[in-house]
């Protein structure tokens, strides 16, 4: 049966064997509907075993750069929902 959509995702886990690399992670979607309405969503994240500051500010440093290519308000913004999605609280 038909649907009037389509969408497809792509997720990646990289587990590096050495411990000072950091995890990462990310997934993508694609939605399009037939009335012609798409949209693009996803997001990455990095969980390192341990904090290398110079990673973090290359990491987050490039999102920056491209969320202000768009408007300089997406980073900010992103950056404070992820931090409270991503909490583990103990």
């Amino acid at each position: 049966e038909r649907v009037p959509f389509f969408a497809c995702g792509l997720s990646c886990v990289m587990h590096p064997r050495n411990p000072h690399c950091p995890t990462m992670h990310f997934n993508y979607r694609y939605f399009e509907t037939d009335g012609g309405v798409w949209w693009f969503g996803g997001g990455t994240d990095i969980t390192p075993a341990y904090l290398n500051e110079d990673d973090m500010r290359h990491f987050h440093g490039t999102y920056k750069e491209v969320c202000d290519r768009h408007d300089p308000e997406f980073y900010p913004k992103f950056k404070a929902w992820a931090d409270k999605y991503f909490v583990i609280s103990h």
